[in-house]
């Protein structure tokens, strides 16, 4: 296993150390979370951070609902990317069935790699995933409007057991702070205003990437989060302001039966 230099403590593991000690290492070049610098110790340590901020938000959505680590059996890693989440969620659920998805087949490759379980998703949403008692999506509603948004819950809703939890990330205050402080997003000066009025109007902005039709950057505020869960026949039960890497904000939910 590669050894990491003391400017690993630069970021924090959110008392995850131990399971640090297995997580996968190794990080492909074309890990477009990497932002290209593979070599850049800085980035690296921050990449695994991360990470171990994923797993330390699942266990406060478990002790909410008053669940063990051990009463997981099938976790599914919904838009996972390269593995940045799901390498930890891998040790973190030991017994349990690990899966991920993403629609993006050069990070599905890149996954299977590494020696994931990954398959590439149809955006159709057409596919059944197969029952899960953990669903884990991190920042992918913080890429879509609220439409699609709702479509993608709905879809993802009829992948939850009876008891199970899904945990979805959002930008909310701090990246509207950020944004104000001159955080552009990968958003040009058009689409920023777009963003920030349709957040004002309807508490659910968003507005498309240069040259990417339907995938861009939204905010969204508490409530209409909650609404939206609650009219994809899901019950909210937790929610956490910059939950997720000091950053974005993290909200939990159940079937409704």
């Amino acid at each position: 296993m590669e050894n990491m230099p003391d400017i690993y403590d630069m970021f924090p593991i959110y008392g995850e150390d131990d399971l640090f000690k297995d997580v996968n290492r190794h990080i492909l070049p074309e890990d477009s979370m990497l932002e290209g610098i593979p070599g850049d110790y800085i980035m690296r340590t921050r990449y695994f951070s991360v990470g171990a901020s994923a797993i330390s938000v699942i266990r406060q959505v478990l002790q909410a609902q008053d669940r063990h680590i051990s009463d997981v059996k099938r976790v599914l890693d919904y838009a996972c990317g390269f593995g940045r989440v799901h390498r930890w969620l891998r040790v973190a659920f030991p017994r349990a069935v690990v899966r991920g998805v993403d629609a993006d087949a050069p990070s599905v490759a890149g996954a299977k790699q590494l020696g994931f379980d990954a398959e590439t998703l149809d955006l159709a949403l057409n596919d059944d995933l197969g029952k899960f008692d953990l669903i884990w999506i991190g920042s992918l509603f913080t890429h879509l409007s609220y439409e699609e948004s709702a479509r993608t819950l709905k879809f993802l809703r009829r992948q939850l057991s009876p008891s199970g939890a899904l945990i979805i990330t959002t930008h909310g205050t701090d990246v509207v702070e950020r944004i104000n402080a001159g955080a552009p997003y990968g958003l040009e000066t058009d689409g920023l205003k777009s963003l920030f009025e349709t957040f004002k109007r309807t508490g659910w902005g968003y507005a498309d990437y240069p040259d990417h039709d339907g995938y861009g950057i939204s905010l969204s505020s508490p409530d209409v989060t909650m609404k939206l869960l609650s009219d994809c026949d899901m019950i909210p039960f937790f929610f956490r302001a910059k939950g997720w890497d000091k950053h974005q904000d993290v909200y939990a939910c159940t079937p409704l039966d």
